[in-house]
């Protein structure tokens, strides 16, 4: 949902940061649980890369994102004091062709459509793909990530480069 700090209401913006950030809060508060039974795991934590810089047009979301990227980096540091044996880290992706965005793609954006105009957002061209996310997510999960906790992991075609 668009929206500006003027313009956002209370509860649209508790809405989208109960989805958000309570929602991941819950999931790692419940994941930790899990995982020190098991003897250690993996969290990862989808943020966007409007968690790691503001849009007029998206305040909660961006808040929300935000909140997800420091929450993550909390919970890893938790961890490793406590050793757990418990990494968490955030991933960032950009705009990624799903139906989150398919509204979006359809509008018009000046003389581009929509899907032009956020895929010229990125250096690469393009809009990311789901399977280009999953791969990161994949990795983070995976024992050959196993030096990595607190860490952003960005996969948005360059836009944030």
């Amino acid at each position: 949902m668009r929206n500006s700090i003027e313009d956002c209401t209370l509860a649209e913006y508790r809405r989208i940061n109960d989805i958000n950030s309570l929602g991941t809060f819950l999931g790692c508060k419940s994941a930790i649980g899990a995982m020190k039974a098991a003897g250690g795991g993996s969290i990862v934590n989808i943020s966007s890369v409007l968690g790691l810089r503001g849009a007029a047009y998206a305040m909660a979301y961006c808040a929300s994102k935000g909140a997800v990227r420091t929450l993550t980096k909390n919970v890893a540091l938790h961890c490793a004091q406590m050793k757990y044996n418990i990494r968490c880290n955030s991933v960032h992706p950009g705009y990624i062709d799903t139906p989150m965005i398919a509204p979006r793609l359809e509008q018009n954006a000046g003389n581009m459509t929509g899907r032009q105009a956020l895929e010229e957002l990125h250096p690469l061209g393009r809009l990311g793909r789901p399977e280009e996310v999953a791969a990161m997510i994949l990795f983070l999960l995976s024992d050959e990530s196993t030096f990595s906790t607190g860490s952003e992991f960005v996969c948005d075609g360059g836009l944030t480069a």
